[in-house]
């Protein structure tokens, strides 16, 4: 599902999509938006989705349960204004995540807690060292 510059300033609802079934949306991007902040629930209405690009946005914050009943594999949260994400705001399931161009310092505690993580791009970042058990958690990880 395409909607990149479209001026919106939350996730599409449900009713929106006119006669495309919700739980067969396994793709979404949503770059070049106003959204701010993704909230509890953000995608609940979506559960096959497995990428999902939120570039480009204004986000500061990303709900505990914001992709709560979603089984994400990709997500890009690149060139926003998040600083932190807190341990346990992110799907397990994910093997790809950007983070690129962000406002972060150091690694977020949310991510070694992403067991099967393969990627993770911190580029153009602060971060400019690896604190002790800042990756831990991701034996799987090939690419920092």
């Amino acid at each position: 599902m395409e909607c990149t510059e479209a001026g919106l300033s939350s996730v599409p609802l449900v009713e929106a999509l006119g006669d495309l079934d919700p739980a067969a949306v396994t793709s979404m991007d949503l770059s070049n938006n106003n959204l701010t902040s993704v909230p509890d629930n953000a995608f609940a209405a979506y559960p096959s989705l497995q990428y999902l690009r939120l570039s480009g946005n204004r986000i500061s914050s990303v709900s505990p349960q914001a992709f709560e009943g979603v089984k994400l594999q990709n997500l890009y949260l690149d060139n926003n204004q998040l600083v932190g994400l807190v341990a346990g705001s992110l799907p397990d399931t994910l093997a790809e995540l950007s983070l690129e161009d962000n406002f972060f310092i150091t690694i977020p505690p949310a991510v070694s807690l992403i067991r099967d993580l393969q990627l993770l791009n911190l580029a153009r970042n602060k971060v400019t060292h690896l604190r002790n058990g800042d990756l831990i958690g991701n034996d799987k990880l090939l690419s920092l």
